[in-house]
């Protein structure tokens, strides 16, 4: 197996919803941003799979020393993914700081790293979508330096969109608690009567009306995000624009019932729904060049 094909392979097999907006991007741009999203997997699954610490930091350590191969002009990288990563990088002069960006947020969520204020959050945001964001914009191409600040309001809706449809699997499955204590303590909550709503199911208004408040705050980076992307910028960066269309769809169910997310059953679209707004987004991108409204 090539590493082209490898990447290719770890893509599709993850399920993952940014597959569907990668679809119409042409066949070379497709291949790097495979590389990309492979690298970003592969570093995630060690966060999220090795549930022995120790394990996993020599783990993130090792990739950390393959990826430095990645810019060295005497070494190749030994792991497939970082082979074909290393010609994305060289291509368009992606800065190492933003891959070890990445790696230090798979490191807080191996440390389950709890958050106080939801500018705490925000910096983790950074650097588990926030970097990921970076790399993407730099390969889809841009004119003006405003989708910069397009891909940071994205990458935090897409996050935080995340943290609010897994909160329950996060903490069983993870011992991990995203929702920062502010928002908490707003909300009459503890972070120990936080994880038995979790565990028990419970019916607590104050838990619901905690959740459609997170839901208020993830709904103000998307309309955030319409209004910072420039016409002349919307066509290159429309894989983004997708999977904040399909992120939307996701949280207008869970905005529908906040309880939803303590259902054992996670909550998601099916494919066929996926490709409809892949499609439906991309032929608008195309045929008007223009901003969709915010909350649509």
């Amino acid at each position: 197996m090539t590493p082209e094909q490898y990447c290719e392979k770890k893509v599709k097999e993850s399920g993952s919803s940014f597959y569907y907006s990668f679809l119409y991007l042409d066949k070379i741009k497709q291949r790097e941003i495979f590389a990309i999203y492979a690298f970003c997997r592969e570093v995630d699954d060690i966060a999220d799979n090795i549930s022995d610490k120790s394990i996993a930091q020599i783990k993130l350590l090792w990739w950390t020393n393959d990826l430095n191969k990645c810019y060295s002009k005497t070494e190749i990288p030994e792991h497939p993914v970082n082979q074909e990563l290393k010609f994305v990088i060289e291509k368009y002069n992606l800065d190492k700081k933003i891959f070890n960006d990445l790696i230090h947020g798979m490191q807080m969520d191996i440390d389950n790293a709890q958050y106080n204020t939801i500018n705490e959050l925000l910096e983790y945001c950074y650097q588990v979508a926030g970097t990921v964001g970076l790399m993407c914009v730099n390969i889809f191409g841009y004119s003006d330096k405003s989708v910069f600040k397009y891909s940071e309001s994205l990458s935090n809706f897409l996050q935080l969109v995340n943290i609010t449809r897994d909160c329950k699997e996060d903490y069983l499955k993870y011992n991990r608690i995203y929702i920062p204590l502010e928002l908490l303590k707003k909300h009459n909550l503890t972070r120990q009567e936080f994880k038995n709503i979790l565990l028990k199911k419970e019916n607590s208004q104050n838990f619901k009306n905690l959740i459609s408040e997170f839901i208020s705050i993830a709904e103000n980076y998307y309309c955030l995000y319409k209004k910072q992307i420039s016409k002349k910028d919307l066509k290159s960066q429309f894989p983004g624009y997708i999977m904040g269309e399909i992120y939307k769809d996701i949280l207008n169910k869970i905005k529908k019932n906040p309880l939803l997310v303590l259902n054992s059953k996670k909550i998601s679209i099916s494919p066929l729904k996926k490709l409809y707004i892949a499609f439906k987004t991309n032929r608008f991108i195309k045929n008007h060049n223009n901003l969709k409204s915010c909350m649509q």
